[in-house]
């Protein structure tokens, strides 16, 4: 064999060994861009936050949920939309935090739970909702525990975007929502499946109330509508009462 076809093929080989390292770099890259440590940039995620500070009637909440709807129906609403995401993770304890780029990327979430559960799992020993710390119990008082502040953090957001849930048309928000609680809740790592499942169970509850507060809203609306019709109908059946008259008094 001549030197020239060994040279050939070993550039080729080397050729195919560097496009495989070229894309374990690229895969490798894309998962970083999808899943971040939270100590890779020290961020803490502003609705957890406030949920260890805030108390049973604090206004705090309503104004975070409220500056995150007013970001979320800016342009780039990929970024609160992963705040929201993340702040599901946190409460379940887990370590890492996802890339708003994923939502471009349209990843399969059911591997990025993964990653995150097996960056998660090897230290975790305990998450808020069952946890006895004081910043997560209340000190006592079981209105300011982390699972009833979390509860009540879904029914504010759901009274706050009910308008925008309802939207037929453009229902971005709730849908990437439904999935992500859905993929969390059906995970087998215990933290991410209890967590969820609360809130999940909240947004629930809370779904009703506003269909239940909807309900009777529209059952108002239609016998005011029905007594205006009626009174239409007394009025025209008076008008041609006083025609009838008035022709007879004329022949």
């Amino acid at each position: 064999m001549s030197k020239h076809s060994r040279q050939s093929r070993s550039s080729k080989a080397n050729g195919r060994g560097s496009s495989k390292q070229l894309s374990k770099i690229k895969n490798s890259s894309k998962k970083r861009k999808m899943v971040d440590s939270v100590d890779e940039n020290n961020q803490v995620n502003n609705f957890f936050e406030i949920l260890q500070l805030s108390t049973a009637n604090s206004v705090s909440i309503k104004l975070a949920i409220q500056e995150w709807k007013e970001a979320i129906n800016e342009v780039d609403n990929t970024k609160p939309m992963a705040e929201l995401i993340n702040f599901i993770l946190i409460s379940s304890g887990c370590q890492g935090k996802i890339s708003p780029d994923i939502f471009e990327e349209r990843e399969d979430i059911n591997k990025v739970l993964t990653e995150l559960q097996n960056d998660s799992a090897a230290g975790l020993m305990d998450y808020p909702i069952i946890s006895k710390q004081k910043q997560f119990t209340g000190n006592g008082n079981s209105r300011n525990t982390f699972i009833g502040k979390l509860r009540r953090f879904w029914r504010d957001w759901i009274k706050e975007m009910q308008y925008e849930i309802m939207n037929v048309d453009d229902n971005w928000i709730f849908d990437n929502l439904k999935v992500w609680i859905i993929s969390i809740s059906s995970s087998n790592f215990r933290p991410f499946c209890h967590t969820s499942t609360v809130i999940g169970l909240s947004l629930g509850i809370e779904l009703c109330a506003v269909a239940n507060s909807i309900q009777s809203e529209l059952t108002i609306a239609e016998r005011q509508i029905n007594k205006e019709q009626a009174k239409k109908k007394i009025v025209q059946i008076l008008e041609i009462e006083v025609k009838e008259k008035f022709n007879l008094k004329r022949r």
